[in-house]
């Protein structure tokens, strides 16, 4: 009885460190940049229907005129 009871309570104080710490990571946290409040993102169409290629990337970089500088970010989907 009692090992179900500790296995039970180590199970509970992990789930929530995890959880925790996932929070403190994406919420709590500030970004790491000078000025965040500056930042945008940009996305075309939805998942990959409006992906853009890495030459239309550095064309929008050569050409733009509005921001400091450009990133890009690439993910793939599961599914």
């Amino acid at each position: 009885m009692r090992a179900v009871a500790i296995v039970t309570l180590a199970a509970a104080i992990g789930a929530n460190a995890v959880a925790f710490s996932a929070l403190n990571a994406c919420i709590l946290r500030p970004l790491n940049v000078p000025e965040p409040e500056s930042l945008y993102g940009l996305q075309f169409g939805e998942g990959f229907k409006g992906a853009q290629s890495y030459p239309n990337y550095l064309d929008m970089q050569d050409r733009n005129r509005s921001f400091d500088g450009l990133a890009i970010l690439a993910w793939q989907e599961w599914g």
